[in-house]
């Protein structure tokens, strides 16, 4: 081996070490002394919610910590509620927060969020479809029977014929292409089927 490529080796040795030791040094250092924030909120915004007066921000972000027993369930209600009124970060923790509670709700709290669950669909199917996406499995199909119901409910105490509910989520099918409208028939489909009476 040549003098030259021996240098060479050898400081790429002493750079690696060095890195590693750079890395082992931080990762020491900075222990239990941050909090993590999972949250799309800043860390600023998340603890002031959270050390600040009971409203529906920091009843969700309760929720979502898995404090939900400190949450009292006309606030869960408002949870909900809120859905059509906020920005795409807090939509998507409301939705979050409601799919973490809807498998635990009794009958009355489902047909309740259901209505509202049920609204937000029909009026916003491509936010819907986009935010159920990033659940898991049990709550997305949590959501699908709460749909099914409110579907169930329209056609047999309403009379409104699912070709209806069709055309009013297509309606409401903000820049959707026509995969995505499909898309939409299909899970309509399939939430009326999902209970048979």
């Amino acid at each position: 081996m040549t003098p030259i490529r021996k240098i060479l080796l050898l400081s790429i040795l002493i750079l690696i070490i060095f890195w590693c030791l750079k890395a082992l040094f931080f990762s020491l250092d900075s222990k239990n002394e941050y909090e993590v924030v999972s949250s799309e909120l800043n860390g600023d915004s998340y603890k002031e919610i959270l050390d600040g007066e009971t409203s529906i921000k920091k009843n969700t972000l309760l929720i979502l910590n898995e404090r939900e027993q400190e949450v009292n369930l006309l606030d869960r209600k408002k949870i909900l509620d809120s859905i059509s009124n906020s920005d795409s970060i807090w939509q998507m923790n409301y939705l979050k927060a409601t799919a973490r509670l809807c498998n635990d709700l009794n009958q009355n709290e489902k047909q309740y969020i259901g209505f509202n669950l049920f609204d937000y669909f029909l009026h916003n199917p491509n936010k819907y479809f986009n935010q159920i996406s990033r659940l898991s499995i049990d709550e997305s199909d949590c959501f699908l029977y709460l749909i099914s119901i409110q579907i169930k409910s329209n056609i047999n105490e309403e009379g409104v014929s699912l070709k209806a509910i069709k055309n009013l989520t297509y309606m409401n099918c903000e820049s959707c292409n026509q995969d995505q409208i499909l898309e939409v028939y299909k899970y309509i489909d399939l939430a009326e089927k999902l209970i048979e009476e």
